[in-house]
């Protein structure tokens, strides 16, 4: 009896073990990554800070900057489709965790996306992304397609505790600005090499040829600064709310690694491609092959047609008596 008692409980816990591991998160083993890191290990291209500063008034510096925990880059595009499941996934982090960046970069240079900048494409090509939609989190962590995208809170929740520094006393930025055209210079002073990104970022943006309006849109600045210098940019958009995006990334060979366990199906949108083109026939054109067709059709009914046309008696209807 003993022995029989001892066998179920190996079985209860041989079950158990197996439920527990059905419903584990695709994401532990990117969790479990993330935080056993060494914080001292710096891969390239990973995100050391982000700063949000307004760019409503005439001048402004880093001291009034906001520091986000993370930051969400999502290279996207107007032509792709399979973009959209991605952007409501990242359109929803401004209720369920305000304080992450968020930004969309329309990198598709040479197609109809008329929001794409020269500033995003370097950033796509910096880091290797072959294909839209694609997620980038602080640097590092990447979600790739429909499929993944839509484990971006997941992978937020499992980095909450290895979040990008919420100060940087070494960095000084102030910035001046003059119409449309605005003025940086800045001094950062840290171990390391780093680069800066100074993006301009608006709400609102008109989405050409829709109704409809995006938001947290790259529409201009500079990219792969160094850490000391100054730099010029236009602040040109329809959008509103401008502000100024002060990226401080790891400088070097970029570094990335998936962001979640789920496997990455289908492919990627990589590029637009226009439309083959379609020839169309003038109406003179078409008159005239018309004409040549039914002189064709003419000819072997030369013959029948004067037959259908000859007069011919009436046909009597009556019989003649015998």
């Amino acid at each position: 009896m003993a022995a029989m008692h001892s066998a179920i409980q190996v079985a209860a816990g041989l079950i158990l073990t197996i439920f527990l591991l059905s419903v584990t998160s695709p994401l532990v083993g990117v969790a479990e990554s993330a935080q056993s890191e060494d914080d001292s290990e710096q891969f390239g291209g990973r995100v050391i800070a982000a700063l949000v500063m307004p760019l409503g008034g005439q001048s402004g510096n880093s001291s009034e900057a906001v520091f986000a925990p993370h930051v969400v880059e999502l290279h996207t595009a107007t032509w792709c489709v399979p973009c959209r499941t991605a952007e409501r996934e990242v359109g929803e982090l401004g209720q369920w965790w305000p304080a992450v960046l968020a930004i969309s970069h329309h990198s598709s240079l040479n197609s109809p996306d008329e929001l794409a900048t020269e500033q995003s494409a370097a950033l796509k090509e910096y880091y290797g992304f072959d294909g839209y939609p694609t997620l980038l989190v602080d640097g590092h962590w990447t979600l790739r397609g429909e499929t993944q995208s839509v484990d971006l809170q997941d992978l937020l929740t499992n980095l909450s505790l290895t979040g990008l520094q919420d100060s940087a006393s070494g960095f000084n930025l102030s910035w001046q600005r003059v119409g449309s055209g605005v003025s940086a210079n800045w001094t950062y002073s840290a171990d390391g090499a780093h680069t800066l990104d100074l993006l301009v970022v608006h709400d609102g943006v008109d989405w050409p040829n829709t109704a409809a309006t995006l938001d947290d849109v790259v529409t201009g600045g500079v990219t792969n600064l160094s850490m000391n210098g100054t730099a010029e940019f236009e602040v040109n958009s329809t959008g509103g709310n401008p502000r100024l995006v002060a990226i401080i990334r790891v400088a070097g060979e970029p570094v990335t690694e998936p962001g979640t366990d789920t496997p990455f199906a289908g492919t990627l949108q990589n590029s637009w491609s226009p439309p083959s083109e379609s020839r169309t026939l003038s109406g003179k054109t078409v008159f005239t092959v018309t004409l040549v067709l039914v002189g064709l059709a003419l000819i072997p009914m030369r013959h029948t047609l004067p037959v259908l046309w000859r007069k011919r008696p009436p046909i009597s209807t009556t019989l003649e008596e015998e």
